[in-house]
């Protein structure tokens, strides 16, 4: 019988047999418990366009499956949540969270955009991912991700009273220059 680890990091360790991230992959979610993962980038904000019921952007990002943002619409009817990564990464998917730690949604993305959506009711929400602030001219080109350090997920169809988060992470590949928009911005 295959020995189990019993140690590392809180969910028992790894299994005999199981993959690992490359340690170019970062998955922007936690363990559930609140603490960093081996390799996990840092989420800076989260903001919504509307804060509903005192539950604001962090909470969406909190890694933290028991709290959650509730986000409503702003002022022009639109209702978003924007996260903001710490620097510019090659992002390939981004994943919505229900409380039970299941996927709600999975955006995979491309270099034009993340518009591949897996889940119920997807065409209610549109994701992007873009760059704010100026884009290096010397960032490499990947297929199968889209450069960025913004992350928006609007609510577009369906009822638009509010959505809620419980968490966010985002699947991406950290560029080997550390871009921040200080480093952008001569």
């Amino acid at each position: 019988a295959a020995e189990l680890s019993l140690v590392g990091d809180g969910r028992g360790g790894p299994l005999a047999g199981e993959a690992t991230l490359d340690a170019a992959e970062l998955s922007l979610v936690g363990d559930g418990r609140g603490g960093p993962l081996a390799g996990e980038a840092t989420l800076v904000a989260a903001e919504l366009s509307l804060v509903g019921d005192g539950r604001g952007g962090p909470l969406a990002i909190d890694k933290e499956f028991t709290t959650s943002a509730k986000v409503k619409p702003g002022t022009d009817k639109r209702i978003w949540l924007k996260v903001s990564l710490d620097q510019i990464y090659c992002v390939r998917q981004v994943i919505e969270y229900e409380r039970d730690e299941t996927v709600q949604f999975k955006w995979t993305c491309s270099q034009e955009n993340c518009g591949d959506c897996e889940g119920d009711n997807c065409d209610a929400f549109e994701l992007k991912v873009y760059v704010e602030g100026v884009l290096p001219e010397t960032l490499p080109s990947y297929s199968g991700c889209k450069h960025g350090n913004r992350v928006q997920l609007e609510k577009t169809g369906g009822n638009k009273d509010y959505f809620i988060v419980f968490e966010i992470a985002v699947i991406a590949t950290k560029e080997k220059q550390p871009w921040t928009l200080r480093n952008c911005l001569w």
